[in-house]
């Protein structure tokens, strides 16, 4: 006889990736304290992706941009490696994990460049709950989140949201996944909550689209430049 397998869960190190792009002036070189975006790219996408998304953005330009890769890596259908953020098994240890994990690399990026002007956070899909988790729940406080297509993680609506003072969220208007429901009681929930909600939708469904970049770009423009949006 034998007894029952137990399930255990031990903690180990593990390598992660990210990607860091800096500003650059044709006379000074490389930008220090520049304003920082850190992006989460969606399930089965890597930090290429999703750093493509963020330079594609003007009002990006001039920032830091960091585009973090999710610990989780696999191949896709045609052998490219991309990556996810978590599952459901083990779901408390996973966050944790992540949120770990997101802290050393914005730590280490802002070694690297300088404490920023402003500090966003940027997620899209999967993405956007470990955005909303690391905005939260990290150790610095944002000045801002951008999420799309992706609703608020169950755990935070009873957390005060007091480290992330505004808040852009979107979804397309076709998108099955974040509907329309699931965006209104979102709003529901944030509204009352002490934090600047600005809303939108888009055409389209689940997929990042040049208007979402337009939406975020709008987004970090008055966050960084309050006045000069309000009198354009």
């Amino acid at each position: 006889m034998s007894t029952s397998p137990r399930d255990l869960a031990i903690v180990t190190p593990i390598h992660g990736r990210y990607l860091l792009r800096v500003p650059e002036s044709p006379d000074l070189g490389p930008i220090r304290n520049a304003p920082m975006a850190v992006g989460f790219h969606g399930y089965g996408e890597s930090a290429e992706a999703h750093l493509e998304r963020l330079e594609a953005i003007p009002e990006l330009a001039n920032w830091t941009l960091v585009s973090i890769q999710g610990l989780h890596r696999f191949y896709d259908r045609s052998r490219q490696v991309v990556a996810s953020w978590m599952t459901s098994q083990d779901r408390e240890d996973a966050i944790e994990d992540n949120l770990r994990y997101v802290r050393s690399v914005v730590t280490e990026a802002i070694h690297h460049t300088g404490e920023p002007q402003a500090l966003v956070y940027i997620g899209y899909s999967q993405g956007v709950a470990m955005a909303w988790r690391a905005a939260v729940l990290g150790a610095r406080r944002v000045d801002g989140l951008a999420v799309f297509g992706g609703d608020v993680p169950p755990e935070l609506h009873v957390r005060p949201l007091t480290q992330c003072p505004a808040v852009l969220i979107g979804r397309g208007r076709d998108d099955a996944y974040y509907t329309a429901d699931k965006f209104k009681a979102d709003l529901d929930m944030l509204a009352g909550r002490f934090v600047v909600v600005e809303p939108y939708e888009v055409v389209g469904g689940h997929a990042w689209s040049s208007d979402v970049g337009t939406e975020v770009g709008g987004f970090v423009a008055r966050l960084v430049n309050p006045t000069a949006a309000a009198n354009p």
